[in-house]
């Protein structure tokens, strides 16, 4: 928002709220709000007046929800909890008024100094646990618990929790797309809010209080990634570095109260909130008892489970994409356009890897043979390469590549697909051609390689028609024809590489060993707290995958009916070029009729693409 939309902004809220409040001042801007400070004109008392943004303030399921979560805040009176005074909306303006606290966030403390001394750590962990315990026992999660939303007063050091409610009331039901990403801050996210969970409960308050005390201690955040979706899944997935590590001179208790309230399982951190103020406490008594032993084990188990597999995290990245390409969610695709290598690029590192190997195991053999007979010591270090070679075919077999796709040659990913003839430079063409060369190799190379392949002869032989077709008989046609083939084409060729990706992701060699693993966990005899967290996480892999090949079947029928309608256009034209009636149009008043028909055929046909992009 630049200073001018700024300045309407503050216009627009003064004419509002004029006769209740004086507008001083803007103190604070986020995405869910901006924050001025004012003065109460009956009451004649500073408040922090909070405003929800035009852009969302229109919506009517944000603003009721904002409205609503407020109001509930605003039934919250404990001294380490920003006041809610008033929750209204006039002319269009959504706001709320709050206690003003004078002084700055733990946010801009820490950025000054990111080691305070551990007297103000346990203070304000106390305070900051002390409200949350307060506001669970009311039924009110804060969901969205950081340094910018605790307060720290000038005068008094006093900590206060702001913004109660108010990341729920940007959630609406919890999820933004069907794979489930909760809103929330990543680098304070519960794993239960990772994974998209719609019951949360307090419990994910003391997970993220855990980071804000990880953070405090260690002058860190305990997870670094350089994206949304990799920050969640090491929530999910990664034990942080533990901070006895980090800092030899903390005190254990200390230590024990954090990593205890950042387990992943919800059942193996602290009960509630006031169990962990009191936990925070300078005399607390560290009981590592076995519960602590198993809680440590899980975090072991869990982080070398995904550290093998992975499958949670490729699998719900799949999801995504494959549901932002259904569902034109460009933002999400942005997202989640992480790092990770391509089945061809795997496989062509792989080949390079071996080849290499052998070559310097020939070598090694060559320098044993002219200069020790007698031990054979080349051995070792073609262990050691096989080792590496192993692990790295483990790893392609275990994501469903195929072992006779190892060892093909594998083209290079980003050649372009060849253009069929005549695809470009036709009489008519839109400004804006699709982009043929999104389609890789690999997907012309495999089961739906020769659909994609038939679309983009269709379009190509439908712009050639195009192009030769007599003036005459081009304005009987709609206008939306060459549109609508490109459209169509680029839909085919989307689709095309979804579902060549979830062929491999759904696959039931895929399920089927999830199943097993699935079944010989479950007659496992151990009852460890571990075992349940493995099963959990082999229970959602399965769901996921099952959920996965319930899209490709989706992504199937798609691709078909754009193919399809596509195949139908082009037919269509060809008879209307082969039909002869170039040559008849202007004496017969009974080949008009027929252009005219075939044109209705082709109208329906746009409409029946219509539909398709539709679904």
């Amino acid at each position: 928002m630049n200073a001018r939309e700024q300045q309407v902004l503050r216009e627009r809220v003064e004419k509002a709220v004029g006769t209740l409040f004086t507008i001083e001042a803007e103190i604070g801007r986020g995405g869910m709000a901006v924050v001025y400070r004012a003065v109460d004109v009956r009451l004649r008392r500073k408040v922090a007046l909070k405003v929800l943004p035009p852009e969302l303030a229109f919506r009517e399921d944000v603003k009721s929800r904002f409205l609503r979560e407020a109001q509930m805040a605003a039934q919250l009176s404990h001294p380490n909890i920003v006041p809610i005074f008033a929750v209204d909306e006039h002319e269009g303006i959504v706001y709320f008024a709050m206690g003003l606290v004078e002084g700055e966030t733990l946010a801009q403390q820490l950025a000054g100094d990111p080691h305070p001394d551990l007297a103000t750590v346990r203070r304000v962990l106390r305070e900051v646990a002390d409200a949350l315990a307060y506001a669970h026992s009311h039924g009110l999660v804060h969901r969205d618990v950081k340094p910018d939303n605790i307060l720290i007063e000038r005068a008094t050091g006093q900590a206060r929790v702001s913004d109660f409610g108010i990341a729920r009331a940007a959630e609406g039901d919890g999820r933004l797309t069907v794979t489930g990403i909760a809103v929330g801050t990543p680098a304070y996210m519960s794993p239960e809010q990772a994974m998209g969970e719609r019951e949360i409960d307090g419990r994910a308050d003391l997970y993220a209080l855990g980071v804000v005390g990880y953070q405090m201690l260690a002058g860190s955040l305990p997870f670094r990634a350089g994206n949304t979706p990799a920050m969640l899944m090491k929530h999910i997935s990664e034990q942080p570095r533990p901070l006895h590590e980090v800092r030899p001179d903390l005190p254990a208790n200390l230590v024990h109260a954090i990593e205890r309230a950042m387990a992943k399982g919800k059942g193996d951190r602290w009960p509630d909130a006031m169990a962990f103020r009191e936990a925070l406490g300078d005399d607390a008594i560290v009981a590592r008892t076995s519960n602590y032993d198993e809680m440590k084990a899980l975090w072991k188990a869990q982080a070398g489970e995904y550290r093998v597999g992975r499958r949670v995290a490729r699998a719900e990245r799949k999801a995504l994409r494959a549901s932002a390409r259904l569902d034109g969610g460009a933002d999400i695709r942005a997202l989640l356009d992480d790092a990770r290598q391509s089945p061809e690029e795997r496989i062509r590192a792989f080949q390079k890897k071996f080849w290499s190997s052998v070559l310097t195991i020939v070598f090694l053999f060559v320098i044993n043979l002219m200069t020790s007979l007698r031990f054979p010591w080349f051995i070792f270090p073609a262990l050691a390469f096989s080792v590496g070679l192993g692990k790295r075919l483990a790893g392609m077999l275990i994501d469903g590549i195929p072992f006779a796709r190892v060892l093909q040659r594998q083209p290079i990913a980003s050649a372009a697909a060849p253009r069929a003839p005549g695809a470009s430079g036709a009489v008519g063409s839109p400004s804006s051609q699709p982009d043929t060369r999104g389609v890789s190799a690999a997907v012309l190379d495999g089961p739906v390689g020769r659909t994609v392949r038939e679309a983009q002869e269709a379009r190509a032989e439908i712009r050639d028609v195009l192009a030769r077709l007599p003036e005459a008989e081009r304005q009987l046609l709609p206008k939306e024809v060459l549109p609508t083939v490109d459209a169509l084409a680029e839909r085919i060729f989307s689709l095309g590489a979804s579902l060549h990706q979830l062929e491999t992701d759904a696959s039931v060699f895929a399920i089927e060993k999830l199943e097993h693993r699935i079944a010989d966990a479950r007659a496992t005899p151990d009852g460890s707290s571990a075992r349940a967290r493995l099963l959990e996480l082999l229970e959602r892999q399965l769901v996921t995958v099952r959920a996965l090949a319930a899209t490709r079947d989706t992504v199937r029928g798609q691709l078909e009916s754009a193919s399809t309608v596509l195949e139908t256009m082009r037919l269509d034209l060809l008879t209307l070029r082969s039909s002869g009636l170039d040559t008849r149009m202007a004496s017969s008043a009974e080949a008009t009729q027929q252009a005219r028909a075939l044109s209705r055929d082709i109208a329906r046909a746009i409409e029946a693409a219509d539909e398709v992009r539709r679904i």
